[in-house]
């Protein structure tokens, strides 16, 4: 990791020091977020879930949610600098920005769908617990000021916080800035997932140049372009090689398979939704049920037959591919070169990626003995989340 403090736009580090990030944010209503318990809990919960628990790729780097909701917040912020919005439509931005992943479950998005079954997430996965956090209806931590009194206290609007992260925001400049194909969440996640694997990153500021605001609406400048197919070209790679990779996709099915083991039985789920991944990883293992699974799956390897059948109905993935930007004709911009950027979705086609799963049970043993490791044998778990 270079030793000297480069400038997020050009050859980002990702991470951040608390001198960093104090001198970025200042002392006000941003740090009194990234202070409180539930934005430090980010810390434990992984960028790339699987990925960066076991290890699957050799990655350079390993990131935490917290990294990312910081560099997302970032983003945010030269954003609204660039478009020069106002002081209220800047502190919202970067306030949902901070807050956007303050929900997320154990291991990202690995386990997302089973807790979406028994923690009510509704259609809205991860966003519908972060929501209950910012408007105080969930508890993190007891006895401690909570995220819900720190907005409070420093006059945030978090009806308005809330809607925006759900997409239903009545500023149409900001909606469109959170929920695009180059949104921050968007930018940040692919150049750090670049930066973890080695690829190489598409400049935030070169996406950024193609912004602006014309008629009430941002729009997207084409003649830039190459930079916004060349970020989407990333991402493309991005998931094809390493998200939907094959051993990734056992490793997220075996966690799954294990957790289903118990997930029934659970009785706060609330609690557990709100584990870092050490806290959650070792609860799992030590439950009796899973043992005993494991332990069948060690004599008789029938894990691995229901195993390619449980895949085999969920290895279709919709994904966008790269297609260069087309003219989108636009009666209320005479601007040819232009498109809204909320129309930008339409400018690329989706198609669906089958991945073939290797007949690997020692692949399956390696990611047993990798949370036996580097987990159980560390006496991991703190139990300390309410989550009331």
């Amino acid at each position: 990791m270079p030793q000297n403090i480069l400038n997020i736009f050009d050859e980002p580090r990702y991470l951040y020091t608390q001198a960093e990030i104090q001198k970025k944010f200042g002392e006000g209503v941003y740090q009194s977020i990234i202070t409180t318990p539930e934005f430090q809990r980010l810390k434990g919960i992984s960028f790339l879930g699987t990925i960066d628990v076991f290890d699957l790729f050799g990655t350079k780097y390993k990131f935490s949610r917290f990294d990312h909701s910081i560099g997302v917040a970032l983003i945010a912020k030269k954003i609204a600098e660039f478009l020069n919005l106002d002081q209220n439509r800047t502190k919202t931005l970067i306030v949902a920005s901070l807050l956007h992943d303050i929900g997320h479950p154990p291991l990202s998005h690995c386990l997302e769908s089973i807790f979406s079954e028994h923690v009510r997430y509704a259609c809205n996965g991860h966003h519908t617990q972060t929501r209950r956090l910012i408007v105080g209806s969930l508890q993190y931590k007891s006895n401690v000021v909570n995220l819900h009194k720190v907005l409070k206290k420093h006059s945030v609007n978090i009806a308005e916080i809330s809607l925006l992260l759900s997409g239903r925001c009545g500023d149409k400049v900001l909606n469109t800035l959170m929920d695009n194909p180059f949104n921050p969440d968007t930018i940040d996640g692919i150049n750090r997932a670049a930066w973890s694997f080695g690829e190489k990153a598409v400049a935030t500021e070169d996406i950024l140049k193609s912004f602006s605001i014309l008629n009430g609406e941002v729009v997207l400048n084409l003649n830039y372009r190459d930079s916004l197919d060349a970020f989407w070209s990333l991402k493309n790679r991005i998931y094809n090689l390493y998200i939907y990779n094959p051993k990734n996709l056992i490793a997220e099915h075996f966690l799954s398979m294990l957790f289903e083991q118990i997930a029934s039985d659970e009785t706060n789920f609330k609690k557990i939704s709100l584990m870092t991944d050490n806290d959650f990883l070792f609860y799992l293992f030590k439950q009796k049920k899973v043992q005993s699974f494991l332990s069948s799956i060690r004599i008789n390897g029938s894990f691995l037959e229901n195993f390619q059948e449980d895949i085999s109905l969920c290895n279709t993935f919709e994904k966008r591919r790269l297609k260069k930007f087309i003219y989108m004709d636009n009666k209320n911009f005479k601007m040819p070169n232009r498109i809204k950027l909320s129309d930008a979705k339409g400018c690329y086609i989706r198609s669906c990626s089958y991945c073939n799963l290797p007949n690997d049970t020692k692949f399956l043993r390696e990611l047993e003995q990798n949370i036996e490791r580097n987990y159980l044998m560390h006496g991991y778990y703190s139990g300390e989340c309410t989550g009331q």
